[in-house]
């Protein structure tokens, strides 16, 4: 550290100079690992905040790409992400590397699952930046059976919720919503989303996981802070522990089932995305579809094709986009015979070498 003209090269100065963190509280952010599970709004803002702050290691999941309509509140994101169509871990980790160069950021062009999980370095703490109430019980039930406090957001339309979570001594996700089975039907209820929300329920997240890594013995656990930026209200409510909680008043032994096998719509559209077996990379579905004689055309992040009558995208991250299907039951049946045929085709190969 230097100093020109009075002035201090430190790019920590000011947040030192908080009483509350200080240069001991840098250090430790410095020496900090945190696991973002959401790469959109809320996840881009939480990365950049942290990243900014000096956190020591990011491990960011995210299966999906960057879109046109992300960047009406994703700010990290740039059009030319939209157009080559990136996924959004790695935009993410070549632009948290231009702003701190210090700060080791790894992209996870995935689903979080419990097989990924336990590939991590044991990390601090996670921040729940999904979207969707399926994920966040994944989430809640990897806590519960790996130990680990996590730090819950969410916004819809001009509200937002925050709230750590030590499930082991607190209450769980499921204790917070205890009709958490109900929720995950209303996933693709689009009520959009104010962009000026994103930026202020973010940086609760990030101002709880900074106190909870510098200052663990102050964080409540208890609190649920909702803010609706419309109104500018802001409360806080205890949250007990239900002693009766079916999720975290017995041992996890099974968390709920990876998302890969399930086909899922994209909210709003006739688009829907499943996985297909990671047997199956982009060079063996090519060698496919080159030998069944069907048009493909590659791109940086996968081949695009049409199977039958639906046009399909299959992602080097084995995600499968299936387009234009009238109902979910065509594209099941579709994304089937697909999955069949190239198995067979992998057979036939077997049989030949």
């Amino acid at each position: 550290m230097s100093v020109v003209n009075g002035f201090t090269d430190n790019r920590y100065d000011r947040q030192e100079r908080v009483r509350q963190i200080g240069p001991a509280g840098q250090q430790q952010l410095s020496q900090a690992h945190i696991l973002i599970v959401g790469a959109g709004a809320l996840g881009s803002y939480c990365a950049e905040l942290l990243t900014r702050a000096g956190i020591g290691r990011l491990d960011i999941f995210d299966p999906d790409t960057v879109s046109l309509t992300n960047l009406q509140r994703q700010t990290i994101f740039t059009e030319q992400d939209a157009q080559q169509a990136t996924f959004k871990v790695d935009a993410l980790q070549k632009n948290l590397t231009k702003i701190n160069h210090h700060v080791i950021v790894h992209s996870h062009p995935y689903e979080l699952s419990e097989n990924r999980l336990r590939t991590l370095a044991k990390f601090d703490l996670a921040i729940d930046c999904t979207d969707n109430f399926a994920a966040r019980e994944l989430l809640n039930q990897l806590a519960l059976k790996y130990k680990f406090n996590y730090i819950f957001g969410s916004c819809a339309g001009v509200s937002g919720q925050v709230m750590a979570i030590d499930p082991q001594t607190g209450p769980c996700l499921a204790c917070l919503f205890p009709n958490l089975q109900a929720l995950k039907q209303t996933d693709c209820d689009l009520l959009g989303v104010n962009t000026a929300l994103i930026p202020i329920v973010s940086g609760l997240q990030v101002s709880l996981a900074i106190k909870l890594l510098v200052a663990p013995d102050q964080v409540a656990f208890n609190q649920l802070i909702t803010i609706n930026n419309w109104t500018l209200k802001q409360d806080t409510f205890t949250i007990l522990k239900n002693p009766q909680c079916a999720v975290c008043q017995q041992p996890v032994t099974e968390v709920a089932a990876d998302f890969k096998n399930e086909l899922r719509v994209l909210c709003g559209t006739n688009v829907y995305a499943v996985y297909l077996p990671e047997t199956v990379s982009v060079a063996t579905l090519k060698r496919y579809l080159t030998a069944a004689q069907i048009p493909q055309q590659p791109n940086p992040l996968g081949v695009q094709f049409k199977w039958q009558t639906l046009a399909m995208t299959f992602f080097k991250n084995h995600k499968l986009m299936i387009y234009d299907a009238p109902t979910k039951t065509v594209a099941q049946t579709a994304y089937q015979q697909l999955k069949q045929a190239l198995a067979q085709h992998q057979v036939k190969l077997e049989a030949q070498s």
